[in-house]
């Protein structure tokens, strides 16, 4: 079980189960599409291939070190070892992963491939509607340098730009996701000026939003806003 709140602030990785009938709890769900599975790299790898011709010419050894690098989910699941059956003998390592069903692969891989171009064309017809779509990045108050601070935060501004083709960029470069939005940004000691292709601050966001009848605001995640519901109804 978790707290609403964190269900709010994450809603894509926590969801509310759907009224069931009490006859049926404890039957197998046979329409997930996710499964248990032992799962060798170079299967892994086997599968990730027949989308993309990255790995064509690489080994399994580099395909798990890109997925190290990357920091991938299964990369962190722990490493088994068993003796292989056939007359070979030997162990091979795998990792036991929750994984999705074969039968929906292709479909799935469909709707990445097509989402951003999808998401593009909703961008442009809501412009040609007359909406101004306005990116929001906020950064929250930590221990890193200014240095780093800018570097995040440009590529924060950079990828609403290019992924979500946004018309204005709006910045809250030290303020907690919990913090009133009305009041960000009125004493911030950050440099504006050391950021690129940004229009101003929240508190330029808000005027901005005082004058303009439609508008779409984007922001990279639910929390990139705020995490404070009541606010969040206040400021809409």
């Amino acid at each position: 079980l978790i707290s609403k709140r964190k269900l709010f602030c994450n809603p894509f990785r926590y969801n509310r189960y759907a009224a069931q009938d009490l006859s049926r709890i404890g039957e197998k769900d046979t329409s997930d599409p996710m499964l248990t599975k032992n799962n060798e790299m170079t299967e892994i790898q086997a599968t990730v291939s027949r989308y993309t011709t990255i790995f064509d010419d690489k080994s399994s050894v580099y395909f798990a070190q890109w997925c190290s690098k990357g920091k991938l989910g299964l990369s962190q699941a722990a490493v088994e070892r068993k003796i292989r059956k056939a007359t070979d003998g030997k162990k091979i390592r795998y990792r036991k992963l929750y994984v999705l069903d074969a039968k929906v692969h292709d479909d799935v891989a469909k709707g990445i491939k097509e989402y951003i171009p999808r998401y593009h064309q909703q961008l442009k017809e809501m412009k040609k509607d007359g909406y101004t779509i306005v990116g929001y990045c906020r950064k929250s108050r930590t221990i890193e340098d200014d240095e780093t601070r800018v570097r995040l935060l440009q590529k924060m501004v950079n990828r609403m730009r290019t992924r979500s083709l946004v018309d204005k960029v709006f910045v809250s470069p030290c303020f907690a996701a919990s913090d009133q939005i009305s009041t960000r940004d009125f004493c911030s000691k950050f440099n504006m000026a050391s950021l690129e292709d940004i229009t101003g601050t929240t508190q330029d966001l808000i005027s901005f939003l005082a004058v303009t009848p439609k508008v779409s605001l984007v922001i990279l995640d639910f929390a990139g806003l705020t995490t404070n519901t009541k606010d969040l109804k206040q400021f809409i």
